[in-house]
């Protein structure tokens, strides 16, 4: 039976969470949603299958909701389903909260799937240090054909062009 594990996994150091040697084939076979890149040290991972209490909404516009759709999925068949208002800012959002891993490098994976008229995706990471908040985020902008970083000025500045978005289907 082939192990999951990388060639160099008993030897590098944890950081982030503590060691699991080797359960990776174990994850692949009862259908984990952290399958297919098994590199890594996962702290959160969310796949909508327990619902959406964890999550808060923020709302603008007339009409704007935030759902639980199996309509097009990731894994286990659920996903956010966010629909914008039809006036104000159009915003249809949703955050967490997770208590701070220990620090070190941290990186983020995102699927999301656009139906119509969505022209920004923005994805914000808001550390909290007991005094004051810092923000870290990324946008996709559709409209644009291009990939942005939120910059110390407040501001999206762009490091990717031509980027072709595709449709995700499942």
């Amino acid at each position: 039976m082939a192990h999951g594990a990388p060639d160099n996994y008993n030897v590098q150091p944890k950081l982030t969470t503590y060691r699991l040697n080797d359960m990776a084939e174990l994850a692949v076979r009862l259908k984990a949603t952290h399958s297919i890149d098994r590199l890594g040290e996962v702290i959160f991972i969310e796949d909508f299958s327990n619902g959406m209490d964890n999550w808060t909404e923020t709302l603008s516009g007339n009409n704007a909701a935030t759902s639980l759709s199996s309509e097009k999925y990731r894994s286990r068949g659920f996903s956010a389903k966010l629909t914008g208002g039809s006036t104000e800012s159009w915003l249809a959002g949703i955050h967490t909260y997770i208590p701070l891993p220990i620090i070190s490098n941290i990186g983020v994976e995102a699927s999301f799937s656009i139906d119509t008229n969505v022209s920004k995706v923005p994805i914000f990471l808001i550390y909290y240090n007991g005094s004051n908040y810092y923000s870290f985020g990324v946008q996709a902008n559709i409209t644009n054909k291009t990939l942005q970083y939120y910059d110390d000025t407040e501001t999206f500045k762009t490091f990717a062009s031509n980027i072709k978005f595709t449709p995700y289907l499942t």
